[in-house]
C-alpha cells in the first residue's frame, strides 16, 4: 500500500523517463511488499542485500540505483505517514566491490569513424551518424532533433527534447520528453564537415517537396527514427 501511494505521488511531478525505470526496479524490491511497514527490520534488509550481492549479472551501479529507489520509498513513508525506519535506515549502506574497476569508455577515433561512415551509402544516415559523432548527442536527443532546431547559417543546433520509446494508445511507439538533465538543454556548434552534409540533406528534402521546419531531422517527416532501425543500421555498417 505504501508503494502504491508512493507511485501515485511520483506520477504527479516526476519526469516520465524516471517513471519508466520503476517497473524494472520493482521486481528487485518485490520481496519487501509482504512486510508490514511497522515490522520492517534490519534482518529484512540484510537478507535482501545478500540476495542482491549474489546477482552477478547486475552492475554495482544499478544495485545502488535500486537501493536509492528503495530508500526514497521509505523516506516517503516517513514524510507522509510518520513511519519510523530510522534504525534500519542507518544500516542501509551502499553496495561495494573492492575489486571493481571503472568501466572503460569505448569510442571511435576519427580514423575508425571515417571507416565506419564510409560504409554508409544513404545521405540521411550519413548525417545521423555524423551528428552523433561530431556533436556528442545521446540517441534520444538525436531522434528528437527537428529542423527548426538546426541553424545552418550560424552552424549551430539546439538540443531541446528527446524521444523515448514507449507504446501509446494512438498506435505510436514514442513520446517526447525534456532532455535527461537541465544542463542537457544546450546549443552545440556544427563543424564544417557536418554542416556540408546537413545542407545537402536539407536541400534534397526541399527538392522533393518533403521539407518542413517542424519535421524531425532524422526519420520520416513527423515520425522519428526508431531505436530498432538505428541499431540495425549501426550493425550493418560495422560489419561491412
Amino acid at each position: 500500500e505504501l508503494y502504491d501511494k508512493f507511485l501515485e505521488d511520483r506520477k504527479t511531478w516526476c519526469k516520465f523517463t524516471t517513471l519508466q525505470t520503476y517497473p524494472n526496479m520493482y521486481k528487485y524490491i518485490k520481496q519487501f511488499m509482504k512486510i508490514r511497514c511497522v515490522d520492517y527490520s534490519t534482518e529484512h534488509f540484510l537478507q535482501w542485500k545478500k540476495n542482491m550481492y549474489s546477482r552477478k549479472k547486475i552492475s554495482l551501479r544499478y544495485k545502488n540505483d535500486i537501493l536509492k529507489h528503495w530508500k526514497s520509498i521509505l523516506n516517503f513513508g516517513t514524510k507522509m505517514y510518520n513511519f519510523d525506519f530510522s534504525f534500519v535506515y542507518r544500516k542501509m549502506d551502499k553496495f561495494k566491490d573492492p575489486n571493481a574497476r571503472k568501466k572503460e569508455m569505448k569510442f571511435y577515433t576519427l580514423d575508425e569513424f571515417n571507416k565506419f561512415i564510409s560504409a554508409e551509402d544513404e545521405l540521411m544516415w550519413q548525417c545521423y551518424f555524423k551528428t552523433l559523432y561530431y556533436c556528442g548527442l545521446r540517441c534520444g536527443e538525436s531522434r528528437g532533433l527537428k529542423w527548426k532546431d538546426v541553424n545552418l547559417t550560424k552552424n549551430i543546433l539546439s538540443v531541446k527534447r528527446q524521444v523515448i520509446q514507449h507504446p501509446n494508445e494512438d498506435g505510436t511507439n514514442y513520446v517526447l520528453s525534456d532532455p535527461k538533465t537541465p544542463k542537457s538543454i544546450r546549443t552545440i556548434p556544427i563543424c564544417a564537415t557536418l554542416s556540408i552534409s546537413l545542407k545537402k540533406y536539407q536541400q534534397s528534402l526541399i527538392d522533393n517537396n518533403i521539407y518542413d521546419n517542424e519535421n524531425f531531422v532524422f526519420g520520416d517527416g513527423n515520425l522519428p527514427l526508431s531505436e530498432h532501425y538505428i541499431l540495425k543500421r549501426k550493425k550493418r555498417n560495422t560489419e561491412l
